[in-house]
């Protein structure tokens, strides 16, 4: 399978910028997971690419920051963070955010299709929670959810927007 070389140049240019939005984070206190853009960015690059590409950029990135490379928030790497209470967050990735890029098909609307991805998110990354951390259920959304709903709702329309500009040019 090939492909051409301006497909390749956007999608490694979509993993730079989940690297990008991962550094502009505001760290919580423990076991409380950082702000991030990444709800943001990882919402516009399946809006905007194939679900299949959307795969690729997600796992790619993961798999830059399983190897130790400081991608993740705060300028984190390695297999560690991954296996710690921030990994169910981190390995949800590719599949909510390919979730959605399939569901959107070929028309974005702005606000349609990227509060899909919260629920998936969520439910990974509090599972992570509970099984790291070992929380209760309602420690773990209380921590780990909750408190990040409203934000990541205004991520995700915000997202949808501008997809919805990008696919237009």
């Amino acid at each position: 399978m090939s492909m051409p070389v301006k497909k390749l140049t956007k999608m490694a240019l979509f993993v730079a910028l989940l690297v990008v939005s991962a550094y502009l984070s505001i760290p919580l206190p423990h076991p409380i997971p950082p702000l991030t853009l990444l709800t943001m960015t990882g919402c516009l690059i399946a809006l905007v690419m194939t679900p299949s590409e959307t795969f690729l950029i997600c796992l790619v990135y993961v798999l830059l920051g399983a190897v130790g490379l400081p991608v993740f928030a705060n300028g984190e790497g390695g297999l560690g963070v991954i296996l710690n209470y921030k990994g169910g967050y981190i390995l949800s990735w590719p599949i909510a955010y390919t979730i959605l890029s399939a569901l959107k098909g070929n028309k974005v609307h702005w606000l349609a299709y990227g509060l899909v991805t919260i629920p998936i998110i969520y439910a990974m990354g509090v599972g992570g929670l509970m099984i790291v951390l070992g929380l209760d259920l309602k420690t773990a959304c209380m921590t780990g959810a909750l408190p990040f709903i409203p934000g990541d709702i205004v991520k995700c329309l915000i997202a949808g927007f501008l997809a919805c500009k990008i696919r237009r040019l």
